[in-house]
């Protein structure tokens, strides 16, 4: 026996009649998805601009020198297959397709003939053959399908580990046969469901080799038409999710796996429609099948499809809502209010599309059945905003111990993006502060003219009389777009303007001026300062940069004493890592007086929760219209890699705020 020496992916398990032998792979296409070429590939057929060789060195953490390696490789072989790679000096690298049809060909044989061989999809596939075989399987064995050493397979094993206890099952190990899973009968199942993809799921089930027909598609046509002729609103994802519960349900029953359902809850679900709808579809696959599941697979069907109800259209609740969704809906908008001050209860249609959500959410929760996996993975970064408003007006499921899933909350912030979305035209607001020696004889006609001027926007004034105004610092000017100055006193403030007690014409043209057709928002940078930017040449973890942060912070500002410990309460409850080497720790609740943004940029990238980070940015702010700004420039960085890379390059605080505002 030869051994397998070096990186595992390059060698390949291969058969003689009497022995197993390691040896390298002869045959460059079964390593081809797992090597940097396939990935630079993926990201050139995405793009429609020109990809600079240091974008993607950043993006896969590899030299330059490496990356140009790579496109050479590629565009030798592109040139025979329908394609060109134009590298450009200055500009990067693009993707010409010239003959379609051939390139679709060299597209799929670029694969692996279904053998996985990246590490994501071996994981998958691993979990899958565990999840679904009941005896136990052998090492060996199961190297020889994926083309690997037993080394490595165990590795593989040993990194399962966490994804099967997060579903209370366990591994069983056996040094005579093998490894196999062992746990609770709808815990298997929810893991199933939830991590195991589509293909894998299908190819361990039982149920499919034994038929000659595409299962999957029946059983998905059948439920579709049912729910349909029934009225029961789901999305499409719902309606494939309950093809594959169905499926499951099959081939655990052919395999003698059963499930429990505490038989309270099968007679109270018993006569309920969704009950009803659910065995109608399981007669139908009697019928034309012979599958016949029984009535405790029936009422776990239903619970599945309980958590799945939506409406289709939002004029209207399409519903039962019961007083426990009315007091979440509450609930849920006073979060979002007493901790941001936005006011979200006088959008009538977030109102019915909030109650439709929350009815089958609720039934999801108390199923333990939440959503883990969606197709809506980008919304905390696409719209990162309303992922903080949904996750802090959802804080309050801590109370109940009930933990809510990533996905769970984008489902929620979507539907407050889309009420953010509808209201960016609606009148634009402006804080505006008048200094003034007498008060009380300049309200009313300064706060007048004022509103009469600027009819079209929706203004907030308050008054300072000289001393208050002395007391106020130049970061609590932040709290205006505007400060008038009616007296002879100097102010350090970046925007203020002297008016005359009366506020002339000219003067409400020259305060219109700033408000319109300047930034409105540039007096926000003030919320950085040059003494909370930091350079860190080591760090071991997240909570010592944090910790380092603060430090720095209470140097500048008055900072509470309990915000480490509520930082920390944040990061346990949803990490704030976002992609592109990008964290935003911040507390849930905001109790400080001063509002401000501090940057901490690391010299060597750490892994802050799962993902790695560079670019901290700790945020102390409880004024919604600075969140959505800072909120807003980030989701900038985190769509685009050239400007997130741009910022951590940034040598000094000067260059990282210049480069900050082109955003």
């Amino acid at each position: 026996m030869i051994n397998a020496i070096s990186d595992d992916s390059i060698f390949f398990l291969f058969k003689t009649e009497n022995s197993t032998l390691y040896g390298i792979n002869a045959n460059i296409k079964l390593i081809m998805a797992d090597t940097i070429e396939r990935q630079i590939l993926t990201k050139l057929i995405k793009s429609n601009d020109y990809l600079t060789s240091k974008d993607l060195a950043f993006s896969f953490d590899v030299s330059e020198k490496t990356i140009l390696k790579y496109l050479n490789n590629l565009k030798c072989d592109l040139e025979k297959n329908g394609a060109t790679l134009e590298i450009k000096h200055g500009y990067g690298s693009i993707l010409r397709i010239e003959n379609q049809e051939k390139f679709n060909r060299y597209l799929a044989q670029y694969g692996t003939d279904g053998v996985p061989t990246n590490k994501e999809e071996r994981k998958s596939y691993v979990l899958s053959k565990l999840v679904n075989t009941e005896d136990y399987i052998n090492v060996y064995d199961l190297a020889d399908e994926l083309y690997i050493s037993p080394s490595l397979l165990r590795l593989i094993i040993k990194d399962l580990l966490p994804v099967i206890e997060r579903y209370n099952l366990a591994i069983d190990h056996s040094k005579n046969h093998g490894y196999r899973i062992v746990g609770n009968e709808d815990d298997v199942r929810r893991c199933l469901s939830k991590e195991c993809n589509i293909s894998e799921r299908a190819n361990g089930l039982k149920a499919l080799s034994e038929l000659d027909i595409d299962l999957t598609n029946q059983i998905t046509s059948i439920i579709a038409k049912t729910l349909d002729q029934y009225n029961v609103a789901v999305s499409i994802d719902a309606i494939d999710s309950l093809a594959l519960h169905f499926l499951i349900a099959i081939n655990r029953n052919e395999t003698n796996n059963y499930v429990e359902v505490d038989e309270t809850i099968v007679k109270k679900i018993r006569s309920s429609p969704e009950f009803y709808v659910i065995k109608n579809i399981s007669k139908q696959l009697k019928e034309l099948y012979g599958i016949d599941l029984p009535e405790v697979e029936i009422a776990y069907l239903t619970l599945h499809l309980n958590g799945k109800q939506r409406l289709i259209a939002h004029e209207h609740i399409q519903v039962k809502i019961d007083n426990d969704a009315l007091v979440f809906y509450n609930k849920f908008l006073r979060n979002i209010y007493q901790t941001y001050s936005y006011d979200f209860f006088d959008d009538e249609e977030l109102r019915i599309s909030l109650l439709n959500h929350i009815v089958p959410f609720i039934n999801r929760a108390n199923s333990n059945n939440q959503i883990s996996k969606s197709s809506l993975t980008g919304i905390k970064n696409e719209f990162p905003f309303a992922y903080e408003l949904a996750l802090n007006g959802l804080s309050f499921l801590s109370e109940d111990d009930i933990q809510i899933s990533p996905a769970e909350i984008g489902y929620f912030a979507l539907h407050l993006a889309l009420s953010l979305e509808k209201n960016v035209n609606s009148k634009k607001t402006y804080n505006i502060a008048i200094i003034a020696k007498e008060i009380s004889s300049l309200y009313n006609m300064i706060s007048f003219r004022l509103n009469r001027h600027f009819n079209d926007c929706s203004l907030t004034i308050k008054y300072f009389n000289i001393n208050e105004a002395k007391q106020l610092k130049p970061e609590h000017s932040l709290n205006y777009d505007l400060i008038l100055n009616t007296t002879d006193e100097l102010f350090p403030f970046n925007n203020i303007l002297n008016i005359s007690s009366f506020l002339t014409d000219e003067e409400l043209d020259k305060i219109s001026d700033f408000l319109k057709n300047s930034n409105q928002y540039d007096y926000l940078y003030n919320l950085f300062n040059k003494n909370t930017f930091l350079i860190m040449e080591t760090a071991e973890n997240k909570e010592q940069v944090i910790q380092e942060i603060i430090n720095k912070c209470k140097e500048v500002y008055d900072v509470s004493n309990t915000i480490y410990e509520r930082i920390i309460d944040r990061e346990n409850v949803e990490t704030t890592e976002f992609g592109n080497y990008i964290a935003v720790p911040h507390a849930l609740k905001q109790d400080d007086k001063e509002q401000w943004i501090a940057v901490a940029k690391l010299n060597k990238p750490i892994i802050w929760k799962n993902q790695k980070v560079q670019l901290i940015f700790l945020i102390n702010i409880r004024d919604h219209t600075k969140v959505a700004w800072f909120m807003q420039k980030l989701s900038h960085a985190l769509a685009k890699e050239s400007i997130s890379q741009s910022l951590i390059e940034a040598d000094t605080f000067e260059e990282f705020i210049d480069r900050f505002k082109k955003i």
